[in-house]
């Protein structure tokens, strides 16, 4: 699946990034506009990183310290990213169906911790 025309370049290296990963039957054609909404969205949530972390989270203004805009981007951003990726199953636990998902917390509950001392003989 080509990217959308209207992607910015860096949106575009997330989009290839994405499909390169995944079976290449996982999206369609209806699924475009949302697949490029979260990859402007992690383009814009990656530019909102590294001016936070070149300029810090509050900055100077009119005298006073302010929260960065940046900071109001790449919380709005990352918030937009988990729900997106949801949707796209993305994200691990959206790929998981309600019975394995139970099926892996049954065993986490009865799985040996590591911190665990055997306590036999």
């Amino acid at each position: 699946m080509r990217p959308p025309k209207a992607l910015s370049a860096p949106a575009r290296k997330v989009w290839r990034d994405v499909l390169a990963g995944l079976p290449a039957d996982f999206y369609s054609a209806i699924d475009a506009a949302l697949l490029g909404t979260y990859c402007e969205t992690v383009a814009l949530n990656a530019e909102a990183a590294r001016r936070l972390a070149a300029e810090g989270a509050l900055i100077e203004a009119d005298g006073r310290r302010v929260v960065s805009p940046a900071f109001r981007v790449f919380t709005t951003s990352s918030a937009s990213m988990m729900s997106l990726a949801t949707k796209l199953h993305l994200a691990h636990s959206s790929r998981l169906t309600r019975d394995a998902a139970s099926t892996k917390a049954s065993a986490s509950v009865t799985a040996r911790r590591p911190w665990a001392r055997d306590t036999k003989g």
